[in-house]
């Protein structure tokens, strides 16, 4: 009896050890795992190197060798630049490939079969790819920057509130545009019709006693003397007779001049103009009798053409003349 029960105790302890064995050998097996192809894009253009990835996942038996004579049907051998050995990494294994493709269309390349050195095998799933031919220099420079996104209005308040603006912004230039168009070229009509409302000989006179008050020839402020002189002559002659004067040399006033004037007042304006662009631009200086002589033939000028004008000649009178240096 008591040897019946010792084989019951060492049966039992031998069926203990057997299931341990065992369990230990199988956790120690190692899962096959998956297998999966990685790219950034599915599209790839002829001509450029495209770069993939096979990754086994989880950490399997160490793959032995990759074959990829599947793919040669649609991908010569000699187009798979690059493929480097089997690494380990946290997550598995890594094997990377560096192709290129010279026709364009839909390619399909075809499971590989990758051997493990347990003597088992997995396959990789199928990967389509869409090859594009590469744009010629015409088509690039043909391409335009993509637009920023332009956000539709959520609710008709965020239109109005653009309308409104628009609204706002086109009244406040119309103001403007009002002011600038309107309001500014009033004011200097007003302004020139307060000048020219006096007649040309009216206010030369009164521009040339204006003048002659200043003594400006006794100070010896020659130069500012003889420009504004000219100045009061030519702009009376303009006025008068119509012919740009403040903007012609002198030899073109004397010649509009003398097919207006009075023969009598051409020898004084051609010598009183001389002697003003002498002063003004050779820094010449006239006799001292001549400064006021000047004056006098100015008004002798304004007078004579206004009285010849109106039909009623009146005297002349003769000063001594100061004939320019040559």
């Amino acid at each position: 009896m008591r040897w019946c029960v010792a084989q019951q105790y060492v049966f039992s302890a031998f069926l203990v050890m057997a299931l341990s064995l065992q369990l230990h050998l199988t956790g120690q097996a190692q899962p096959l795992g998956k297998i999966v192809a990685a790219y950034d894009s599915s599209a790839v253009e002829t001509g450029e190197a495209f770069s993939l990835e096979f990754r086994i996942t989880p950490a399997a038996a160490h793959p032995a060798v990759t074959n990829l004579s599947p793919w040669y049907g649609v991908l010569p051998k000699e187009n798979i630049l690059a493929c480097t050995h089997w690494e380990r990494t946290e997550q598995g294994w890594r094997q990377a490939l560096i192709l290129i493709f010279l026709e364009a269309g839909d390619v399909i390349l075809p499971p590989l079969p990758v051997v493990l050195l347990t003597g088992d095998t997995l396959w990789s799933a199928p990967i389509r790819l869409s090859v594009i031919p590469t744009p010629t220099p015409e088509e690039q420079a043909s391409w335009r920057d993509i637009k920023a996104l332009w956000l539709t209005p959520a609710s008709w308040l965020e239109r109005w509130a653009w309308l409104l603006g628009i609204v706002v912004g086109l009244l406040m230039l119309a103001i403007v545009v009002y002011w600038l168009l309107l309001r500014r070229p009033k004011n200097r009509r007003k302004v020139r019709e307060t000048v020219h409302s006096k007649s040309p000989h009216v206010l030369a006179a009164e521009q040339l006693a204006a003048l002659e008050s200043q003594r400006l020839w006794e100070r010896g402020a020659l130069k500012a003397y003889y420009t504004e002189l000219s100045r009061i002559v030519r702009e009376y002659l303009e006025r008068q007779y119509g012919f740009p004067a403040l903007e012609s040399s002198t030899e073109e006033v004397l010649q509009c001049a003398q097919r207006a004037i009075p023969s009598i007042l051409n020898d004084p304006l051609k010598a009183l103009l001389q002697w003003c662009d002498l002063v003004k631009f050779a820094q010449a200086t006239p006799p001292a009798h001549y400064h006021a002589q000047a004056m006098r033939e100015a008004r002798r000028l304004v007078e004579q053409t206004a009285a010849a004008l109106r039909s009623a000649p009146s005297e002349t009178s003769s000063y001594p003349s100061a004939e320019p240096p040559a």
